[in-house]
C-alpha cells in the first residue's frame, strides 16, 4: 500500500493482510501517508523462510525452461510496459511479471501462456504463485484473484483458472477456478477500500499473523503497557471477550477479580484455571 500522485494504491498483499488483522491495515495506511516508515520484516525465522521461498521459486524456474521454448525473466526493475510487452510477444511464460491498474499493483511469479484469444491474439495468460505451504490458504487464492483482475484489464478476458505450485517432486500445480472466487474477491476489496477511506479503530489484538508481522515490535509495546489478557497462557478469543463484558480487561484486573462471569457455553473451572496462572 502506498500512495501514488495523492491516490492510495493497494499490493496484492494488502487484502490478504486484511483478512488476517485490520489493525495491520491501518498501519499500513498511516505509514502510506508518511506518518511513519514501515519497519522491514526480518528474524532467523523469516529470513530462513524467504530463502527457502526463493529455492522453490528457482527451481520451478528451472523445470519451466525444460518445458517451453520461450521462457522471459524480467528483472526487479521491469516496468508495467515490460510486462505487456513480454505477453505482446506471445511468450510462454512470464517471470516476475510486474502487473498494474492504477488501483492495484502485483508481481506475479509466473504467467502461464493458455490458448484463449485476448487482445494479443489467439492467447492470453493465467498467474502461477508458488507457495511453501502445502496446504493453499486463504491469502494465497486472494493474492492470485488480484493477479487475475490485474490480467484481465490488461489482456482484455478474464482467466479462466489461476494455480499455486506447492513443494513437489513433479511440481504439479493446484488450480483453482476464477468465478468460483470472484464474488468473494469483490465483496473483500470492497471492503479495504471502504476501510481506508473512513478508518475505523483498531487494537492490536494477538492474532496469528503477528509471528511474521513487521509491526510486531510496535504491538507488542502497546499490549504489554495495556497488561493485555492475551498473555494468559491457554487462554482463547472468547474468554477474552467473556471477561472484557465482565468488566476484566487486563492481567492484573484478572488475577486480582473476586467473581468471574458465568460463560454460556464452556466450564467455568476452565476460567478459574486460567485467572490462577494470571
Amino acid at each position: 500500500m502506498r500512495l501514488r500522485k495523492n491516490q492510495l494504491v493497494f499490493a496484492s498483499t494488502d487484502l490478504s493482510a486484511h483478512l488476517s488483522c485490520q489493525h495491520l491495515t491501518s498501519l499500513n495506511l498511516r505509514a502510506a501517508q508518511g506518518e511513519f516508515e514501515r519497519p522491514k520484516a526480518f528474524g532467523p525465522v523469516i529470513e530462513r523462510l524467504r530463502q527457502k521461498g526463493i529455492e522453490h521459486e528457482q527451481g520451478y524456474l528451472e523445470h519451466l525452461k525444460d518445458q517451453y521454448d520461450q521462457v522471459v525473466e524480467l528483472d526487479d526493475g521491469a516496468t508495467l510496459e515490460d510486462s505487456i510487452a513480454a505477453m505482446a510477444s506471445g511468450a510462454d511464460v512470464i517471470y516476475q511479471a510486474n502487473l498494474s491498474n492504477g488501483h492495484w499493483d502485483g508481481y506475479a511469479d509466473f504467467l502461464i501462456k493458455v490458448p484463449t484469444p485476448s487482445r494479443f491474439g489467439p492467447w492470453s495468460y493465467e498467474a502461477q504463485d508458488t507457495k511453501l505451504a502445502r496446504t493453499t490458504r486463504a491469502g494465497t487464492i486472494l493474492q492470485l484473484c488480484v493477479y487475475t483482475m490485474l490480467l484481465e484489464d490488461l489482456q482484455g478476458v478474464q482467466p479462466a483458472t489461476m494455480h499455486v505450485v506447492p513443494p513437489s517432486r513433479d511440481w504439479e500445480t493446484e488450480s483453482y477456478r476464477v468465478n468460483e472466487y470472484g464474488a468473494y474477491f469483490r465483496l473483500l476489496q470492497r471492503g479495504i477500500a471502504e476501510f481506508t477511506q473512513d478508518p475505523a479503530d483498531t487494537y492490536p489484538d494477538l492474532v496469528p499473523h503477528c509471528d511474521l508481522c513487521p509491526y510486531w515490535e510496535r504491538c507488542e509495546a502497546v499490549r504489554r503497557g495495556d497488561d493485555h489478557l492475551c498473555y494468559v497462557a491457554g487462554i482463547q478469543t472468547g474468554h477474552i471477550q467473556l471477561l472484557r463484558d465482565g468488566g476484566i480487561d487486563s492481567l492484573q484486573a484478572f488475577a486480582d477479580a473476586d467473581e468471574l462471569p458465568r460463560p454460556n457455553r464452556g466450564r467455568h473451572e476452565t476460567l478459574l484455571r486460567l485467572q490462577a496462572q494470571a
